[in-house]
């Protein structure tokens, strides 16, 4: 895998496109090789960095993790750009590792719950860009696959109520930290925090400017819109959809 750098992903998964947005922004050609969830542990196979993605596989070593290929993909940006500006990379990295740990899961845990609602949505959004057949093996596979998912990501009730209230929790602390005016989350300019946030955040407003193809709200299932129209009114979630639209394309 020597060249151009190899990105493994889940198309849609929000870690990716975190780890996405970071390599866009730096200006980085890569290889993006996408596949359904589960079905991509088989991509993974051999390089040695476990079960999840994204992977970045840069002249042959495999870099696992969304935090540290966005950290690489940031060292390629000029110093006026850089995500984590030296005087303020401990605020950074401690709300990055917040809506890591805690946003994230959270996100996914609703997105599988109400994806599993509307197989076909699923199966389509989980097709974009796979190879064809692996889009064959997830029709054959998705119907058989909830059990294994509330394994893996957590799908109980207890787990959904649980995540609806971190989300809560964690917009409510955006929503207070944004109340002074300010239009980044630390230090007057966009950063990883932001990056992160807007990334992680992102299946509760579904962005034009996603780096993957994403369902249109319609098509979701009845309780996966009325959590997007739950969350709808917090600042915090108008201040996602303008960093979607002001920054991912830079």
């Amino acid at each position: 895998m020597g060249g151009r750098p190899v990105f493994i992903t889940i198309g849609f998964s929000h870690y990716c496109e975190k780890a996405r947005w970071g390599l866009d922004r730096a200006g980085i050609a890569y290889e993006e090789q996408a596949h359904p969830p589960l079905i991509h542990y088989r991509a993974l196979k051999g390089l040695g960095v476990g079960k999840q993605v994204p992977v970045l596989v840069v002249d042959g070593v495999p870099m696992a993790d969304s935090s540290a290929i966005l950290a690489w993909a940031d060292g390629h940006l000029p110093p006026d750009r850089t995500l984590y500006p030296a005087d303020l990379t401990e605020e950074i990295c401690e709300l990055e590792d917040r809506f890591d740990e805690d946003l994230g899961p959270a996100t996914r845990r609703l997105v599988y719950a109400y994806g599993f609602e509307t197989p076909k949505v699923m199966r389509w959004t989980a097709g974009q860009g796979v190879a064809w057949h692996e889009r064959a093996l997830l029709r054959l596979a998705l119907p058989f696959a909830r059990p294994m998912f509330s394994r893996v990501v957590g799908l109980t009730p207890a787990d959904l109520t649980a995540a609806r209230a971190t989300i809560e929790e964690v917009l409510a602390e955006v929503d207070d930290r944004l109340a002074d005016g300010r239009r980044f989350l630390v230090g007057g300019r966009f950063t990883a925090a932001d990056l992160t946030f807007a990334s992680l955040l992102a299946p509760a407003f579904l962005p034009p400017a996603y780096g993957a193809p994403l369902p249109t709200a319609d098509r979701l299932a009845p309780g996966y819109r009325d959590w997007m129209a739950s969350v709808a009114d917090h600042p915090s979630v108008a201040f996602a959809r303008r960093l979607y639209a002001e920054e991912r394309q830079r």
